[in-house]
């Protein structure tokens, strides 16, 4: 059969079109490294052909992901099959349409949401592309994808959606064949674990890590403020449909703050006012909500080596969080308030702590203008007179530290002497009369202009 010159050309370029969409659509394939959305995924389709769902579902951003152990919960309660749907930065909307998915699959008993001081804001800063794309590799249900889409990715994230450009920086044959050994591997070995990492999956969504802050060298960040201006009420509105979906359901639900540092505790100004908020308004909705962080004990019950960060429990802080929420779930469903495990205040948490929390050094050296001088201003939490500071400095190609300012209560000092390039120095920090090296510390590397102080990555041990 001949064809026109015309339908030549469109021809050409159907085939064109055609041979180019499957070359995208398997390079993009391709170039997908293996995820912990994969085990998740996996583990829920091995439910599926069991014949059997969850009954216990938690969703909510990093500090749900890390906090809840769900074989914890399983020897702890009489919920069975329980389900940890957290994941990195999971927003308020994903959270709502990951639990319509889940609802409408695994028809739970009961749901938990986790919730940040800023989990409802306009802005929040620790959000990004990612943690909508890691919802997005979760989700299942085309339609409900499809509404995610549509309605959050917004922009210039919609690009994401393209694994070349959200992976195409790794592209190389050495990244691909890398790629498919680890897919190979993973199939053969049936999803296995690998324990012998320093952080692996452990089953029905949790992570578990083997990763401690070291003691005491907990940074200062997390800076923020709680106001109720800065909850967005769509974001509410999202909140509240979630529950609302839950009770036209019979699907218990319930709110939860997992834990986290007391440096973030102590650094975010009226972080009692976020847990009084969410005590208010869970109030209002007739459900319960529970701020880990002000549980009895709490001081042991996660000190420093119960960190993976300053932000999040490692896999023993996770296990000890659990327990502890798993007897609060058991209490609800005995109809009974779990209020008596907790404090009202953060003030009471505060009293217990006899001890410097974090310490810092600004990062900008104050100059003079018209002058050499170089100065370094320290602080603490809890900041105050009854803090004292010692400083100790390395220059490079030095084997060991060197005292440059024994402890003291100021906070002002001129480096001017030890403020090279490549420098080392050291913080220390402790309450006044506390006979002991040090409560807290942070390391710290002159910059190669010698104006600044540059932070290294947190030094952290593997058990």
């Amino acid at each position: 059969m001949k064809f026109t010159k015309k339908t030549a050309y469109l021809l050409n370029f159907i085939s064109l079109a055609v041979v180019s969409f499957l070359l995208f659509h398997f390079l993009g394939q391709a170039v997908v490294p293996v995820s912990y959305a994969d085990y998740y995924k996996h583990d829920l389709s091995q439910m599926k052909k069991k014949g059997q769902t969850y009954d216990l579902i938690f969703v909510g951003a990093s500090r749900t992901f890390r906090s809840f152990d769900p074989k914890v919960f399983a020897r702890e309660t009489d919920y069975k099959n329980v389900l940890n749907a957290g994941s990195v930065a999971q927003t308020i909307e994903g959270s709502y349409y990951l639990t319509r998915e889940l609802i409408k699959k695994q028809h739970p008993k009961r749901l938990v949401v986790g919730l940040s001081y800023n989990e409802l804001f306009y802005q929040q800063e620790d959000k990004s592309p990612r943690g909508n794309m890691v919802l997005y590799d979760r989700l299942e249900d085309p339609l409900v994808k499809a509404e995610f889409v549509s309605k959050v990715l917004k922009g210039n994230d919609l690009l994401y959606l393209s694994n070349l450009y959200r992976y195409g920086s790794s592209i190389s044959p050495s990244y691909l064949a890398s790629t498919w050994q680890e897919r190979k591997k993973l199939a053969e070995s049936d999803f296995a674990p690998v324990e012998k990492k320093k952080e692996y999956y452990d089953g029905n969504g949790f992570v578990y890590s083997k990763r401690t802050v070291k003691k005491g060298a907990t940074p200062m960040r997390s800076e923020g403020t709680f106001s109720e201006k800065k909850v967005d009420p769509d974001k509410l509105a999202l909140l509240g449909k979630i529950i609302d979906l839950c009770k036209e359901k019979g699907i218990k639900v319930s709110l939860v703050t997992g834990p986290t540092s007391l440096m973030t505790m102590y650094n975010i100004t009226n972080y009692q006012g976020a847990t009084d908020f969410y005590t208010e308004y869970a109030k209002e909705k007739g459900i319960s909500y529970y701020n880990l962080n002000m549980l009895k004990g709490r001081l042991d019950l996660f000190p420093d080596d119960a960190m993976l960060d300053y932000n999040h429990v490692n896999g023993e802080g996770a296990r000890r969080a659990s327990e502890k929420y798993a007897k609060v779930l058991k209490l609800e469903d005995q109809g009974k308030s779990a209020g008596s495990m907790f404090y009202k205040d953060l003030d009471q948490v505060k009293k217990q702590v006899d001890r410097v929390v974090a310490c810092k050094a600004t990062r900008k050296f104050t100059m003079p203008k018209g002058t050499d001088r170089k100065y370094m201003n320290v602080n603490s939490l809890p900041a105050g007179a009854q803090v004292e500071y010692k400083i100790s400095y390395k220059k490079p190609g030095a084997k060991k530290y060197r005292l440059f300012a024994v402890y003291s209560n100021m906070t002002i000092y001129d480096v001017t002497g030890i403020a090279k390039p490549g420098t080392k120095i050291l913080i220390y920090a402790r309450i006044k009369g506390h006979d002991v090296p040090r409560e807290v510390y942070q390391r710290y590397t002159v910059s190669n202009d010698g104006k600044k102080l540059t932070k290294k990555h947190l030094r952290l041990n593997d058990k």
